[in-house]
């Protein structure tokens, strides 16, 4: 049986061979951190390779005594993160929605507490209350978990925890809001009244493609490929600290190519000629950006005073006061009225996987379930009689 031997090379730190199997532990002791004392521990089956380890457990050990002295609280934790981690590695509409997650949910609940004493139902106490909320809807349930989560993953990386707390946290059900989309009539409506709107073309191709604003916003005269009678969707606008950027498509499903139809073109030629009149009172002033639904002077249009338009042409159509996206489940609605296969659904929409079409599908066909059952009944109603 081997025999426990401790040995200390020199600015090697400690290491020592376990009796139970043989194998080598290197060990770096940080001492008390948040009251409690903190061992860096890694194994192996040579001595040798043990010693290779030490450098980074000591590296590790350092970092978390420097980081300790500063990081008390949950809140100072999530700071420390996003200006370390989040901002230097993610896009700008990410970087907003973790930092609105953390301000508006994750903070008020338990931005005091203690780091190093936080646990499992600490944060399961913040999920609950951010689902008991008016207005939540649970894709931003999941986002402040998906975002607690990814955090504390960091926090045991850089060994201020020994465990991720938010692990085995369940996701509170949240009511999912109806989804409302327009008619074909009230679709037909709406783009007639809007035909002399400078955004009569965006209007368009989000009933008819199911473009989200921002991919409507984004896109280009060059993504209007003539010979190949395509539309290119690579780009979009979002807001960020209030302000319009433009962005690369969130996803590769959601860059796709989608065919140029006659009346999107012509809808697009007339854009096309009202801009020129745009290009030509704004002078000098104008800021060349390619962009096919821009401001008044060329540069990137804010999807806030799109909202406030969007409003207005409903109103002046005599429609129901609905959200833009709306259109984007219109246009899903006229796919499953015409049968087209999910798949295809799913490249025209740009979604990311099959389950979000499907989801879309169910919803729109919950409308047409009871003329589905009535004729079935009515078939079986037939039989019934007839064998009476």
């Amino acid at each position: 049986m081997p025999t426990k031997s401790r040995r200390r090379g020199s600015g090697e730190g400690a290491i020592y061979q376990r009796e139970s199997d043989g194998r080598w532990v290197a060990v770096v002791d940080a001492g008390y951190i948040n009251g409690k004392r903190r061992r860096f521990t890694a194994y192996a089956k040579r001595r040798k390779d043990a010693a290779e380890r030490l450098p980074e457990l000591k590296r590790r050990a350092k970092l978390a005594g420097q980081q300790t002295t500063s990081i008390k609280t949950v809140a100072e934790f999530l700071t420390h993160w996003m200006d370390t981690s989040v901002r230097k590695n993610r896009a700008p509409t990410t970087i907003e929605s973790y930092q609105g997650a953390i301000v508006n949910h994750i903070v008020p609940v338990i931005g005091s507490r203690r780091l190093a004493a936080l646990e499992r139902m600490d944060i399961q106490r913040m999920l609950d209350a951010v689902a008991a909320k008016d207005g939540v809807g649970p894709r931003s349930v999941e986002n402040v978990s998906a975002v607690m989560r990814k955090a504390l993953n960091d926090a045991v990386k850089w060994s201020l925890l020994e465990t991720n707390p938010a692990q085995h946290t369940e996701i509170a059900k949240v009511p999912q809001a109806d989804r409302k989309a327009l008619t074909v009539e009230q679709a037909r409506q709406l783009l007639f009244h809007v035909a002399d709107d400078r955004f009569e073309a965006l209007y368009a191709l989000a009933a008819i493609y199911g473009l989200r604003r921002g991919e409507c916003l984004g896109l280009r005269w060059s993504d209007i490929d003539h010979e190949a009678r395509e539309i290119h969707i690579r780009q979009q606008v979002v807001v960020v600290n209030n302000a319009p950027l433009v962005t690369p498509v969130k996803t590769k499903k959601s860059s796709r190519n989608l065919p140029l139809l006659k009346d999107i073109d012509a809808a697009l030629d007339r854009r096309r000629e009202r801009q020129a009149e745009e290009r030509l009172a704004a002078g000098e002033h104008w800021i060349e950006h390619d962009l096919v639904f821009a401001s008044m002077v060329g540069t990137p249009y804010q999807p806030a005073n799109h909202h406030k338009r969007w409003h207005a042409s409903l109103k002046r159509a005599g429609l129901p006061d609905v959200p833009f996206h709306s259109l984007r489940h219109t246009a899903a609605s006229f796919l499953v009225a015409l049968n087209v296969h999910p798949r295809i659904a799913m490249e025209i929409l740009g979604h990311a996987n099959i389950k979000t079409t499907m989801e879309v599908y169910s919803h729109v066909q919950q409308p047409g379930m009871r003329d589905a059952l009535e004729s079935v009944e009515n078939v079986l109603r037939h039989t019934v009689s007839s064998t009476a």
